[in-house]
């Protein structure tokens, strides 16, 4: 097999870039630069000067309800997960962002919602 040869033109002969390495090699003192100062983080005071209406609050919940379902049927989610969402969904517990609440809010009933998604699971778990 033959190896083609390829003529290379020089265009330019003069030196474009020249760099004087020998005070890069001399031992100089290291420089401390400081990072900028980053803002104070919101105190818990401020945090809660934020007004949430009756519309955000149900925002949330019902997000929180579906991804979390979500997350409890993806089985690339590990066990633990799994474990505290079905943990949560089992809770009869009665908070701001409880699976009871959650669901109630959202319009479902949470006794039929909860068998439902036991029947589910077990039998998309069991395959």
């Amino acid at each position: 097999m033959a190896v083609r040869r390829r003529k290379i033109h020089t265009l330019h002969t003069e030196v474009q870039l020249e760099l004087e390495l020998a005070p890069m090699l001399e031992e100089t003192p290291a420089r401390i630069i400081p990072f900028p100062r980053r803002k104070a983080a919101k105190s818990p005071a401020s945090i809660m000067e934020i007004e949430w209406t009756e519309e955000d609050i149900l925002k949330m919940r019902s997000r929180l309800l579906h991804d979390s379902l979500q997350q409890l049927a993806d089985r690339r989610n590990g066990e633990k997960t799994r474990e505290e969402i079905a943990a949560w969904v089992a809770s009869n517990a009665i908070e701001p962002f409880s699976f009871v609440v959650c669901a109630s809010e959202c319009g479902y009933r949470v006794k039929e919602l909860r068998d439902k998604l036991n029947y589910l699971l077990a039998r998309f778990w069991k395959t």
